[in-house]
């Protein structure tokens, strides 16, 4: 069976994250905040916001 990620990928992932470090950055910590900015992005979007405001307005 052939893996999932291509040998080229694993390469890549493996040079991003050797660059990260002798930069200093912790590549863990900055794919928390990746994936937060994500998550924030998502929950600030206009459809999510339009929605929350015609539901407070709603008249039952």
């Amino acid at each position: 069976m052939y893996p999932d990620v291509s040998l080229a990928a694993a390469r890549k992932k493996r040079d991003d994250v050797r660059e990260k470090l002798a930069a200093g950055i912790d590549p863990g910590e900055a794919k928390r905040l990746e994936k937060r900015a994500v998550r924030l992005a998502a929950a600030n979007s206009f459809e999510v916001v339009a929605h929350g405001w015609m539901n407070e307005r709603k008249t039952l």
